[in-house]
């Protein structure tokens, strides 16, 4: 299986940006580099217009477009991005692609995708890892976090592959 290292302060951006914006489905860029099948997210940068994260599809599609330009320019390498789905508006969202992310998926193939499903938790849960090579838990006493990381499938026999994520410190994420 493929994996996907991401180190802590990348997943704390990730997770905060995620909870801050809880309402919205809210993403950013990661950075850092490939090596065969493992990619290294040293960073995740948050895609924001005016210092809000946008509900618009197509603004948030072309406000990624203006960060990878920006980070690029700064010498970092994209190899991915992130973005939560949430149970706002009575609508149920899951950690997995939708039709939208797999076309996305499909015009950077050489990239990880992480998504977090957010949601209203029933029952407080410890972190733990997915039989799909992700992890979900409790943040706090309110949310729920389901992450999964994918890859483009080069074989196209499926059109996406998970992606195992590696973080060793997830377990330290039974937030109080």
């Amino acid at each position: 299986m493929r994996k996907v290292i991401i180190k802590e302060p990348t997943l704390n951006t990730i997770l905060v940006s995620c909870l801050r914006y809880y309402k919205r489905e809210v993403g950013g860029l990661l950075t850092g580099y490939r090596k065969n099948d493992f990619w290294f997210a040293d960073n995740a940068f948050l895609s924001t217009i005016d210092g809000f994260c946008s509900i618009d599809y197509e603004k948030s599609k072309r406000n990624l477009r203006k960060l990878r330009e920006i980070v690029e320019d700064m010498n970092l390498s994209v190899v991915g991005d992130f973005h939560s789905h949430t149970d706002y508006a009575d609508e149920t969202y899951v950690a997995e692609p939708s039709e939208d992310d797999l076309k996305d998926m499909l015009k950077n193939p050489g990239w990880i995708f992480l998504i977090l499903e957010m949601h209203k938790q029933r029952r407080k849960q410890t972190w733990k890892r997915a039989i799909h090579g992700g992890f979900y838990g409790s943040m706090g006493d309110n949310y729920f976090c389901s992450m999964r990381a994918f890859c483009v499938n080069i074989e196209r026999k499926r059109k996406y592959d998970d992606v195992k994520i590696i973080c060793p410190e997830i377990s330290s994420f039974n937030f109080s």
